[in-house]
């Protein structure tokens, strides 16, 4: 019968127990082939669909999704609503049952083996759940093989466990290829599960460069060796330690995604590592050298705070010539105008001061000329220029590369691709590939640095106490000739004690202005 609710009309069975104690209600539902289960939503059982559904009784009214009517009960109505077990509740106990079966064990058996093992584990839960009998059980099993939902759902727990396995098996192939430098040290700092993002570093190499004097920290993002596993998105994000015409690459990230968040735990690792090394009164002192307005350049902001982040001197030219093509378009530009922007752009390669100061007496104000439109995109460059650049503190020593480096930062990067390119034979390599050039290049990196390293400081079987008694040697050698002469022209000399030659600098330096001292003159600087 029809029977009209709040939402329209459904159709509803009315049909006496087999007791006749009670009338159950029942939505009609289109029934799968076999389904033939159904919950009651008042005692939350599992039932059979009966083979003879008994009398009609007179209508009923549904209110949102409650008879109000009952001939018999009307104060308590128990209705049943249907759902096949191959439907939504079907799923949510296969749903349960894998999740289950993944976090418990790995499947090690054959496939008729697994779902045997789930079809029992099905029926016990259910048997225990509703109260089935071996009858209802097999019907419902039945059901669920019919339907085909239990054997597509272990399918694809089967396929994710698979891929599983062989995450597992890459992941421990990147540790025995990138896990240790050649030298045995720890080079994979972090890896995710899924193997998106790869961070290699060696915390001995970043000591090692910051004895050497390195402070300054560039960037080289590479699309060009972003590994095969990774899709055409996959990049190899490098941070080069400067220090005029050398750049020394430290951290090496293999990433699938070039987000902020990516790049953060980059920049966290880089920072962790240096304060593990001790040498933590060093990051005040880094200065970043990046291209603006990046996800690496907020990322680097937000993990070292205090530092000075700046940029190149191409990135600010190559950010002018988009400004300034944006404005002028394919518009024929005169000569006046052309060499206006020719002295504009070369303030790059000038100190803050001199830049700031050519700019107001000379640039500020661009050259007359007689179309408006020029007139106007040459002011909006120019007050483009002054609000952007020179006003904006984040940008006061953008112009002062120079007084840290010879090269631009472009010119260390194509080095350093040149430099791989001897390791790796293509573009975008295999991941197993680029983490073993990464290891190659980490060791000829550490070579670089013990090489520079041992020119700049004394050998180590040199101490201070010799080259004091060297010192003190020459000034007794030098001593003696000035004792000498002063012998000959009949004048005494007292010699020098050892004490008094402790600290022969002063001594050293008027010893070299005169060749011939006094006595009194020595007297005096050995008592000052």
């Amino acid at each position: 019968i029809e029977v009209p609710s709040v939402r329209g009309r459904h159709a509803v069975y009315i049909f006496r127990t087999e007791d006749g104690e009670a009338i159950e209600w029942l939505f009609q539902k289109r029934r799968a082939a076999g389904g033939g289960f159904y919950e009651c939503c008042s005692c939350k059982k599992l039932r059979q669909l009966p083979e003879h559904r008994g009398k009609r009784t007179p209508r009923a009214q549904i209110v949102d999704g409650k008879f109000i009517t009952d001939p018999l009960n009307p104060n308590n109505p128990h209705f049943c609503q249907f759902k096949r077990i191959g439907g939504a509740l079907g799923q949510r106990e296969l749903y349960k049952l894998t999740q289950k079966v993944r976090s418990s064990h790995s499947f090690k058996e054959s496939y008729r083996m697994e779902f045997n093992a789930a079809l029992n584990g099905v029926h016990s839960e259910a048997s225990t759940a509703y109260g089935l009998n071996v009858a209802e059980k097999e019907e419902m099993q039945a059901v669920m093989v019919a339907k085909g939902n239990f054997k597509s759902k272990l399918c694809t727990v089967r396929k994710a466990h698979q891929v599983a396995c062989q995450r597992q098996a890459k992941a421990r192939c990147v540790e025995e290829t990138g896990g240790h430098t050649l030298s045995g040290q720890r080079f994979l700092q972090y890896a995710t599960a899924d193997g998106d993002i790869y961070v290699f570093c060696n915390s001995a190499l970043i000591a090692k460069a910051l004895q050497s004097g390195c402070r300054t920290v560039c960037d080289d993002s590479c699309y060009q060796f972003g590994c095969q596993e990774h899709g055409l998105n996959g990049l190899l994000y490098s941070l080069l330690m400067t220090d005029n015409h050398v750049a020394y690459p430290i951290v090496h990230m293999i990433s699938r995604i070039s987000s902020e968040k990516a790049y953060t735990l980059m920049f966290r690792t880089f920072r962790e590592l240096i304060e593990a090394e001790g040498q933590a009164h060093f990051i005040p002192k880094l200065k970043f050298m990046f291209e603006f307005e990046r996800p690496y350049n907020f990322a680097c902001r937000r993990v070292f705070p205090g530092c000075v982040i700046r940029g190149c001197s191409c990135d600010v030219t190559k950010a002018w010539n988009i400004k300034w093509n944006t404005l002028m378009g394919d518009t024929k530009i005169p000569e006046e105008v052309e060499e206006w922007l020719t002295q504009l752009m070369a303030l790059v390669c000038l100190p803050a001061i001199l830049a700031r100061d050519y700019f107001i007496e000379v640039l500020q104000y661009p050259p007359a000329v007689d179309d408006p439109l020029m007139k106007d995109a040459c002011y909006l460059f120019m007050r483009y220029v002054d609000r952007t650049w020179m006003q904006n503190p984040y940008f006061l020593d953008i112009w002062d590369h120079w007084l840290d480096f010879n090269e631009t930062r472009n010119a260390f990067c194509e080095r350093r691709h040149n430099e791989l390119n001897v390791y790796l034979k293509e573009t975008k390599p295999k991941l197993l590939e680029l983490i073993d050039a990464l290891v190659k290049e980490e060791n000829m990196t550490h070579q670089s640095l013990d090489n520079r390293l041992f020119t700049q400081t004394p050998p180590p079987h040199s101490s201070c106490h010799d080259g004091k008694e060297k010192a003190i040697d020459r000034v007794m050698e030098e001593a003696t000739i000035i004792s000498n002469k002063n012998n000959k022209s009949g004048e005494s000399f007292r010699r020098l004690s050892k004490w008094e030659l402790r600290k022969p600098k002063d001594l050293m330096l008027k010893i070299e202005n005169k060749p011939e001292v006094e006595e009194s003159t020595i007297d005096k600087n050995v008592e000052l």
